[in-house]
């Protein structure tokens, strides 16, 4: 597990592909609670901050405002794999300890074409991607906003979080 901060400084000593190499193809960066997301508008409120436009996509927009938060936990994939199981289970690769989360909660896999697919493990309080309930195997867009119970995440490739935290 990392936070902003540490794959920051990671990101700014390597190249993309070695970076690539450390955290797996893509990360699940976990949403702010909301006292995180008061502090850090309350501190906003009273400056105005210069942000570098990567693209005009929402997911695009709330990366750059997420990628402030430098205490955020980040969970990597391992490389190599072409499935990672989610749940509340420590033997699960992403393991997030949240009592809504299921022990066996859900996967994300890799098809041969390079497109990452989730589903749901048959859990308690359900799997989502941008605010859709997974009821089979959903395409997961760069970006994409992960509910696994009511722990949530951005779905993020390395390539596209290395190009913003490198900047």
């Amino acid at each position: 597990m990392f936070n902003v901060a540490t794959l920051r400084h990671l990101a700014r000593s390597m190249s993309g592909e070695a970076f690539e190499a450390r955290v797996g193809p893509f990360l699940l960066v976990r949403k702010p609670d909301a006292a995180q997301l008061a502090r850090r508008m309350n501190g906003l409120s009273a400056q105005t901050v210069q942000v570098q436009r990567h693209g005009d996509q929402p997911q695009t927009r709330v990366l750059e405002f997420l990628i402030e938060f430098e205490d955020l936990e980040v969970l990597p994939a391992t490389a190599g794999r072409t499935s990672w199981r989610i749940g509340r289970d420590t033997t699960c690769d992403f393991w997030i300890d949240d009592a809504s989360v299921s022990k066996n909660h859900a996967t994300i896999q890799l098809s041969l074409g390079g497109t990452y697919w989730l589903s749901d493990s048959g859990s308690t309080n359900g799997t989502w991607a941008n605010e859709e309930r997974i009821t089979g195997f959903l395409e997961i867009p760069d970006g994409a906003v992960l509910s696994f119970g009511e722990a949530t995440f951005w779905f993020v490739k390395a390539p596209t979080l290395y190009q913003h935290v490198v900047e």
